[in-house]
């Protein structure tokens, strides 16, 4: 076996440039794997609205892709309690981040 020559200090840096550039190359490539596709294009604010607005009779159920719950909503409409709901539902859509609302409703 022949021996290795020594590196330089400057080698040793430019090595260590380029392992500390593909840690994260590899970084920002799992970020990117991990973060959901967007799907749809529904947003809380409008969610919200629709469950301010028409949430007794279900609208924002069937804007977020629901519609067996809009339809449970619209059956239970004389009962009022859709109504009560949808209110409840109105604070804890505006509560998501936007990241969490995404994921849920959006992929």
């Amino acid at each position: 076996m022949t021996p290795q020559p020594e590196m330089t200090p400057q080698q040793i840096l430019q090595m260590q440039a380029q392992m500390l550039q593909m840690q994260q190359m590899q970084q920002m490539q799992q970020m990117q794997q991990q973060t959901p596709q967007k799907t749809g294009n529904r947003t809380k604010g409008t969610a919200a609205l629709l469950a301010f607005l028409l949430g007794g009779l279900g609208a924002h159920k069937f804007y977020l892709g629901q519609p067996v719950l809009g339809l449970v909503y619209l059956f239970f409409c004389w009962t009022f309690i859709p109504v009560f709901i949808a209110f409840i539902e109105v604070f804890v859509y505006l509560s998501h981040s936007d990241t969490d609302f995404d994921r849920k409703y959006n992929s």
